[in-house]
């Protein structure tokens, strides 16, 4: 659960509210507050005060103060200038003027784009986005406004869930809350059949050397251990040892160290000490990287291979020879192109 307080003041100034909002150009445009009010994925995220006033609790708003956008009714307009939400004649706002402005730069495909289409096509979703308004966590984490998380997919109930890293907090947020759509949006023009996972994955991992993304392998294969854990420390020299061999023979798969079986610089030691050579998950990453892809459930070493489309083909398990098996089918996979 997450909390937003709104406190709405009334302007002094006449409300014509009723009357229709200064003309907007471009096809397809909305013309009134009444028929914007009904096109949610029209509405800007920001709008400039035209008109001065002063409101009853005793603060004003001045021309040309540009100020965050609520909520669009035939009424007026709720709107935030981070002190305090308000209604506000949609005529005395560029409003309307800024509708026409984006309706003409978007294509035919953008304009026609909903939120419901969003949600049921992950190859929209950025992995990234943005809190328009600052909330407060069950657990009481205050997180400002403006403050980019990271997207995790929907729930069922229609809200997108978001984590922050620093925080370590995951927390579901209704996707208009964010910028979620603003940037899915842009995602419509780049025909990028790279999945979300895997486009999410990338940006949890170190930068590449060689200037390669995880979608250019045909297999990935996630691992992490312990230098405490005998069963890692017995199977992670074989894993390396495959690793030099593969890698003469010029097989395309990729090794990603999770760094999220213990504290990163034990990970790395880890890592180090055995021989491992791939992508790292960031410094505190780790945790994310194995929530997500749904890793664990039995002790280390953690040994997963996925396909180019993100199938997971093989997992060790508890059994102490697992991941050697795990490895075994690796082996004949890159050896032997699937068909």
């Amino acid at each position: 659960m997450i909390i937003r307080i709104v406190t709405l003041f009334i302007c002094l100034a006449s409300f014509p509210g009723l009357l229709p909002a200064a003309g907007a150009a471009g096809a397809d445009a909305p013309r009134t507050l009444n028929e914007l009010a009904a096109r949610r994925e029209l509405w800007p995220m920001e709008v400039t005060i035209l008109r001065a006033a002063q409101f009853q609790n005793g603060r004003s708003i001045g021309k040309g103060q540009v100020v965050v956008l609520d909520q669009v009714t035939p009424q007026g307009l709720r709107l935030d200038d981070g002190a305090m939400f308000f209604m506000y004649p949609g005529s005395d706002t560029d409003v309307m003027q800024r509708v026409g402005a984006l309706v003409a730069s978007l294509t035919p495909e953008q304009r026609a784009l909903t939120m419901d289409e969003v949600r049921d096509n992950d190859a929209l979703w950025p992995t990234r986005a943005a809190l328009r308004w600052a909330i407060t966590t069950d657990d009481n984490a205050q997180i400002p406004a403006g403050k980019e998380l990271v997207v995790m997919g929907f729930v069922p109930d229609g809200r997108v869930q978001l984590a922050d890293i620093e925080q370590n907090f995951n927390v579901p947020v209704d996707p208009w809350e964010t910028d979620l759509f603003v940037r899915a949006r842009e995602r419509v023009a780049l025909n990028d059949d790279v999945s979300f996972s895997w486009r999410l994955l990338e940006s949890m991992l170190e930068p590449s050397a060689d200037g390669l993304t995880v979608a250019d392998y045909d297999y990935l294969v996630m691992y992490d251990g312990r230098d405490t854990c005998s069963r890692s420390v017995a199977f992670a020299p074989e894993l390396a040892k495959f690793q030099k061999s593969s890698a003469a023979s010029g097989a395309k798969w990729l090794l990603i160290l999770v760094n999220g079986a213990s504290a990163p610089q034990q990970n790395r030691t880890h890592y180090r000490n055995m021989g491992l050579q791939g992508r790292a998950a960031k410094d505190g990453w780790g945790p994310a990287l194995f929530n997500y892809f749904e890793l664990g459930g039995y002790q280390t070493p953690w040994m997963y291979v996925f396909d180019r489309d993100g199938n997971q083909i093989a997992t060790a398990g508890e059994a102490a020879d697992s991941a050697l098996g795990v490895l075994d089918l690796l082996s004949a996979r890159v050896q032997a192109p699937a068909d």
